[in-house]
């Protein structure tokens, strides 16, 4: 897993390890959510505002609700030591890693073989969703615990099922809340998955495993309760934001499930074959929603398929029930309740919420029920051989999936430029360094605490791109700062203090310069990918007192440092 990482990506020195893998986008939202936590410690698992962005005032986020702030406080800790771009990345491979190890020890507990438990590991931490997820969607690839509530699942669905005070019900309740203060969307899923085997324990009339598994999803809701409690204070004590983060009925259709998508491959594949699918999908399809992130990889595909196969068998009464039906109905309301149309989609429509549009992330969970299902089936046939020869036709397999699950980022275009990924990497790197010494030129000319405005003008969040930059770009300089310098974006949107910027960047130069100084401003930072060359140079050209302009090394930013009043 951790070879594949460096390959995929070339991280072959710490140097690389320093770099971004994506400099853009949702990717500097990450770094802007790894920073804040690092600004406020401890204080962010309680929302507590961060006095470094927003300015003029200080940015509270938690009208954009994460349950993950336990994963960014460690990221933000770790990034004092190594810088936020690397601990990004560290975060990065060692999500993967742990959710390969995770996925084998529940292999293992469920009796499946070393060499097939291995297999099974490798492809779930490794899984396309992995790859193509990776850094702008940091908190989907924190799926580490999965394979613990699928364990937890099929004790559940068991005709004996769990019963309250017995070991399995303990660890059961332990993966459950876990699962409550990681991504919204996987709580969301475990817990609907958890409510079908009560209802199944109960059409059995085996109460004590019903009961057994309502208290384990109660421990399941009460942390995800518990690490949702700082937005819940914020909208008690200052009324809803619902503007905060707007969600329609019509996004849930485009970012549903399509499970033709489970088997089609990115134009990316490394298979001739599958990538000229994946390109002629991509053009035909009418709506792509998030794909490609949504494949199960070759060998995971043919686990998944088998088991769907497997579990019509047993309905059909033509082979033995056991974990193929329980594993075929688990997938079957999965599958159900995320497509477009499908159970999800109505619920919002009929509450009028919509707190779940992405639903084609359940994909991860069908993968994992995918390679436990081939795991299992196999083991038996696999025992029978001796072990070297078991691991001798295993690692081929692993070796091929791990290479056929990664992306060949060599045929990589980004924004359309003709540039692949290895390209745009040095630009972004480049950008990065730049981006460095230019807050660190900043820093030296300002005194402590100045607010510095950054032009143009962007809601946070999901503002929208602007020209030819898109959401977070802001967080570039933010992400690079050494609290001695306070940022305007990062106030959210729909709260006082968030349409500050705006309404300054309204007013002509000298009165805009007058506004800013009486809030603590010292500079205007402009985006020279939005306005036209010469616009800093103009603006500080009517501001009277001798304005100054600073430029980064790159072009990517000029700052006009406000002369004193």
């Amino acid at each position: 897993m951790l070879l594949t990482w460096i390959l995929t990506y070339r991280m072959f020195s710490l140097a690389a390890l320093t770099h971004p893998i994506e400099y853009y986008g949702d990717g500097n939202l990450q770094l802007g959510f790894v920073k804040a936590s690092s600004d406020r410690g401890w204080g962010s698992l309680t929302g507590a505002e961060d006095p470094w962005i927003g300015a003029p005032g200080a940015a509270r986020w938690t009208d954009f609700p994460l349950s993950e702030d336990g994963v960014y406080l460690g990221l933000g800790f770790l990034s004092r030591l190594t810088g936020v771009t690397a601990a990004l990345n560290l975060g990065f491979v060692c999500a993967g890693m742990l959710s390969a190890v995770v996925m084998y020890l529940v292999a293992r507990r469920l009796r499946i073989s070393p060499p097939l438990a291995s297999l099974a590991g490798a492809l779930f931490g490794a899984a396309p969703y992995f790859f193509y997820r990776n850094i702008p969607h940091f908190n989907l690839i924190i799926y580490w615990h999965l394979p613990l509530c699928l364990l937890a699942i099929t004790w559940a669905f068991s005709r004996r099922g769990l019963r309250v005070g017995e070991r399995r019900f303990w660890l059961a309740c332990a993966f459950a809340a876990v699962c409550g203060v990681h991504c919204n969307y996987y709580t969301n899923y475990v817990m609907q998955v958890l409510l079908l085997a009560v209802v199944l324990q109960a059409l059995r009339r085996n109460w004590a495993a019903a009961r057994a598994t309502v208290v384990i999803m109660v421990a399941g809701m009460f942390t995800l309760v518990l690490a949702n409690l700082d937005t819940a204070m914020v909208i008690a004590r200052f009324g809803p934001n619902p503007g905060a983060v707007a969600r329609s009925a019509g996004d849930t259709l485009i970012y549903a499930l399509r499970p033709l998508e489970l088997l089609v491959p990115s134009y990316l594949h490394r298979l001739a074959p599958l990538a000229h699918l994946g390109a002629r999908y991509q053009a035909s399809a009418p709506v792509h929603g998030e794909f490609p992130s949504n494949f199960l990889g070759v060998v995971p595909a043919i686990g998944f398929i088998a088991m769907l196969l497997a579990g019509f068998r047993a309905a059909l009464g033509t082979a033995p029930r056991g974990a193929a039906s329980r594993f075929l109905v688990v997938a079957l309301w999965l599958m159900f309740v995320s497509i477009g149309g499908g159970l999800m989609q109505l619920a919002q429509m009929v509450l009028s919420v919509v707190a779940f549009r992405s639903n084609n992330r359940v994909s991860i969970l069908l993968l994992g029920l995918g390679v436990l299902f081939l795991g299992r089936a196999l083991s038996p046939a696999l025992r029978r051989l001796p072990a070297s020869v078991g691991w001798g036709l295993t690692l081929p397999v692993i070796i091929f999936g791990l290479w056929e699950q990664s992306p060949d980022l060599s045929k990589k275009l980004v924004y359309g430029n003709g540039l692949n990924h290895w390209q745009m990497r040095e630009r972004w790197a480049k950008a990065q360094d730049a981006d460095e010494r230019f807050v660190a030129e900043l820093e030296r000319e300002l005194p402590v605490g100045a607010a510095v405005l950054q032009l143009p003008p962007f809601a946070f969040p999901e503002n929208g791109p602007v020209g030819p930059i898109y959401d977070y770009e802001h967080f570039r300089l933010y992400a690079f700062s050494n609290q001695k310098l306070r940022w305007s974006y990062g106030a959210m949107k729909g709260r006082p203090g968030g349409s500050f910027q705006h309404e300054v960047s309204q007013l002509p130069p000298q009165q805009m310069a007058a506004r800013l100084r009486e809030s603590g401003f010292g500079a205007v930072v402009f985006s020279n990918q939005v306005y036209a060359p010469g616009t800093a140079e103009s603006f500080a050209q009517q501001l009277a007192g001798g304005a100054r302009v600073l430029r980064a090394e790159n072009g990517d930013w000029s700052a006009v440092l406000l002369p004193a009043p």
